[in-house]
């Protein structure tokens, strides 16, 4: 009589969505621990409700330490992958040097091998269906892998699809994700930062993807790949990003030729934390190809206040804008001028004449009339620190009800975009 909770188990295979679902099912199937790596040797998924007293999968999984060549040790195990290979089949293996026996089946793809599937015999003795059962399940992990791109994980690629694990939210301490890359050889910089690019609307098909990770890689000498639709390079260097002039042109050039637009995280302090990083670079760009600033790069610290007034009831925002700088939004309305946007770049500029003429593509003595005429109306010589600062942040809830907001360009002296 068949077992029916061993045939509900198996149906569960079909339903199941992620490599660790997959692993939770083997467990239960059968009867012992299993962990799926890829070519690279990254753990992707373990059984997680069992501590298992073995030297190797405490050393590989519970304290990440898994080494390139781990998985080829004294007993030759790499000879034993290439019989899974040749035979298609799991392969027992036992001798003297194991504390439990072990099933490996290499999993492989369109005849390439793809990942590695493990069970250890930690709990229980293999039972005599076990290897049928670890093919069965191997026919689904495959295509769990190939889905979550680690099908394309060798040691050339070793570190972006462990990035991409941690972009995915994978679990592991700050003291894992350290081991884990310098197993990798990736080196840590005291300045590093998550880039995440996008085409500028209406410009995607001009966009060559693996040409442009390979150029972003050369340009910020940091890891590029593609992640859920982006461009994504995480970079770093001994000097802060801001102070990087040469490599901040060239990356502007490159940008620039490709027709993107691109958001630089804050210093990266935890690389366990990568996907936060990552969010913080994701967010300040979808701000910023909204705001169609004269930049096309968006750096999060210098422009998070905008994201701070998502926070805003939009019936509020009035309140934190100056009073002067409304009246000079008025004033720019009835006139036709553009004080307001004029200011604002002088400002961000740092007050500097040429800079704000080269942003605005106009010449200085235009700028010099209109950041005069400004002063009459505000009535301020823009020197005082508090009242500079009250004026900038005034003129980006204004930017920012326009452009965000879709507050009417007639209401508001920012309705038209700048050019970049």
């Amino acid at each position: 009589m068949p077992d029916n909770n061993l045939i509900t188990q198996l149906c569960g295979l079909t339903k199941a969505r992620s490599l660790q679902q997959l692993c939770d099912l083997t467990y239960q199937i059968v009867g012992n621990p299993v962990f799926v790596a890829d070519l690279a040797h990254t753990i992707l998924a373990y059984t997680k409700c069992v501590p298992v007293d073995d030297p190797t999968w405490q050393n590989t999984i519970v304290s990440a330490n898994l080494e390139r060549n781990t998985l080829k040790q004294d007993r030759q195990v790499s000879s034993v992958h290439d019989a899974s290979v040749q035979s298609l089949r799991p392969v027992l293996v036992e001798d003297d040097e194991l504390p439990f026996p072990r099933i490996i089946r290499t999993l492989m793809h369109n005849g390439q091998p793809v990942g590695v599937m493990v069970v250890t015999a930690y709990l229980a003795p293999f039972a005599e269906n076990a290897l049928e059962l670890v093919e069965l399940i191997a026919s689904f992990m495959v295509p769990c892998l190939v889905r979550e791109r680690y099908h394309v994980s060798d040691d050339k690629r070793a570190v972006e699809n462990y990035l991409i694990r941690l972009l995915d939210g994978a679990s592991y301490t700050a003291d894992q994700v350290r081991k884990r890359l310098d197993v990798l050889s990736y080196p840590r910089a005291e300045y590093s930062y998550v880039l995440c690019a996008y085409a500028i609307d209406g410009e995607e098909d001009s966009v060559s993807v693996p040409e442009l990770e390979r150029e972003l890689a050369e340009v910020l000498h940091g890891k590029a790949f593609t992640y859920d639709s982006a461009i994504v390079c995480v970079f770093g260097d001994d000097t802060p990003f801001a102070e990087r002039e040469i490599q901040r042109h060239a990356l502007t050039e490159l940008l620039d030729r490709r027709k993107l637009v691109a958001g630089v995280s804050r210093r990266v302090e935890d690389l366990s934390r990568l996907r936060d990083y990552y969010l913080q670079a994701r967010d300040i760009l979808g701000i910023g190809r909204r705001l169609g600033r004269h930049t096309n790069i968006y750096p999060y610290d210098s422009f998070s206040s905008f994201l701070l007034f998502d926070r805003i009831p939009r019936d509020e925002l009035n309140r934190y804008c100056h009073q002067k700088i409304q009246a000079l939004a008025e004033y720019d309305g009835a006139h036709s001028t553009d004080l307001c946007s004029t200011l604002q770049v002088y400002l961000d500029q740092s007050k500097s004449l040429a800079r704000t003429a080269d942003v605005l593509y106009i010449h200085r003595n235009t700028v010099r009339y209109r950041i005069n005429r400004c002063m009459e109306l505000l009535d301020s010589r823009l020197e005082d620190a508090n009242e500079v600062f009250s004026y900038m942040l005034s003129l980006r809830v204004l930017e920012y009800q326009s452009k965000i907001l879709n507050v009417l360009p007639a209401q508001n002296p920012f309705g038209t975009k700048e050019k970049r």
